[in-house]
């Protein structure tokens, strides 16, 4: 009987590796094909024609709900699609060679760069800054005494990567912070936007959908991106990081152009502290959206909405800090950032709530911080 049975599963054991090896070349056949046949329709119709033609094939597949496709779609997943620490580290690694000052000099205390109260200057090491985005291979577009525009081409990508450096003095980088996070406050003072609405959150983390309007002839953009807010004490900073991501409660939607290619961090650091006016910020940006412009044309433009969005974004954050705005509320829950080459500590992860009732107890909250 033992005897038999050590057969029946040897026998099993020996038809499941003839099943296996079978498989194996299937696939690989049918990979090999798939293969053949994009670098036919790629050299035939080039590479443009050939991702708006797997583009529409896509979507078509997922309006009608192929199993292939669901099963996809199953969830979503933080641990593999949130923001990490490491990236949140790097963000602030960069900041901190901009505020690496030279030896402070006096200044004229009506400078927009000065500390009124000791009469030194706040001028952060620009020329250590450029050093750094020369060897990075980025390139100047706009330099003011407030505002400083790079870019960069990225091998393999239809646009620029660009870095923003700014200093307000008129607000605070607790507000400029709160405005960029509330989702519900953006919909009122960004006319450009559609629909903005947080999916899913965990402790650190936001799922968000974005659909933006385009002028005529234009369609609209609509985005799906992972966002994490950290506000790090030791390092006196505030940081923002977003990415795009996929979420299967957000497909596709007929007219609307998905924008699959967007990153956006931003580094935020008081001049004093988070409820005194005065900050400096450091943005990073990039984004396709699949625009047919030149790209001249297209640079051009990014260049001057970065500078109107940075416009905007500090009316905003003015409206919002003398009460003339509805405020959103900050719950504020520990991190968990773990030790690491560049170790974030006493750092708290950042959500918004923007119910009336709370938005008006933050507004209590916020005026007697003050």
């Amino acid at each position: 009987m033992d005897i038999n049975i050590a057969i029946s599963a040897e026998g099993i054991i020996i038809r499941g590796g003839l099943f296996t090896r079978q498989a194996n070349i299937y696939v690989h056949n049918r990979v090999r094909k798939a293969l053949q046949l994009h670098a036919v329709y790629r050299s035939a119709f080039g590479q443009q024609f050939f991702r708006a033609f797997v583009h529409n094939l896509l979507r078509t597949a997922i309006r009608k709900r192929t199993p292939m496709f669901l099963l996809g779609a199953a969830g979503f997943s933080f641990q593999d699609e949130g923001i990490s620490d490491d990236e949140i580290a790097s963000c602030i690694d960069e900041f901190e060679i901009l505020k690496k000052r030279p030896p402070s000099t006096p200044c004229c205390t009506h400078s927009a760069k000065c500390d009124r109260r000791t009469g030194h200057a706040l001028k952060l090491n620009m020329e250590k800054f450029r050093t750094h985005l020369r060897s990075e291979g980025f390139e100047p577009v706009v330099e003011s005494d407030r505002l400083h525009i790079w870019r960069k081409s990225e091998t393999g990508k239809a646009n620029y990567t660009y870095k923003v450096y700014g200093t307000f003095t008129d607000v605070p980088a607790r507000a400029f912070f709160a405005v960029q996070c509330d989702t519900d406050y953006r919909k009122k003072w960004d006319k450009l936007v559609v629909q903005l609405d947080v999916v899913e959150s965990d402790s650190q983390n936001d799922v968000v959908y974005w659909h933006m309007y385009y002028p005529f002839p234009l369609s609209s953009r609509d985005y799906v991106f992972v966002r994490r807010s950290v506000v790090d004490t030791e390092r006196a900073c505030m940081v923002v990081v977003c990415h795009a991501t996929q979420h299967p409660q957000c497909p596709p939607r007929k007219g609307v152009v998905r924008v699959n290619e967007y990153m956006s961090n931003m580094v935020i650091s008081p001049h004093n502290s988070f409820d005194e006016n005065g900050f400096d910020y450091l943005l990073t940006y990039y984004d396709d959206p699949q625009s047919s412009f030149p790209s001249p044309v297209y640079a051009w433009m990014a260049a001057s909405g970065v500078h109107d969005y940075v416009d905007k974004l500090h009316k905003a954050t003015q409206q919002f800090n003398d009460g003339s705005a509805l405020r959103p509320t900050l719950s504020i829950t520990k991190g968990t950032i773990s030790s690491s080459a560049s170790a974030i500590s006493n750092n708290t992860s950042v959500h918004f709530q923007t119910t009336h009732q709370q938005a008006q107890a933050h507004y209590a909250w916020h005026r007697s911080a003050l």
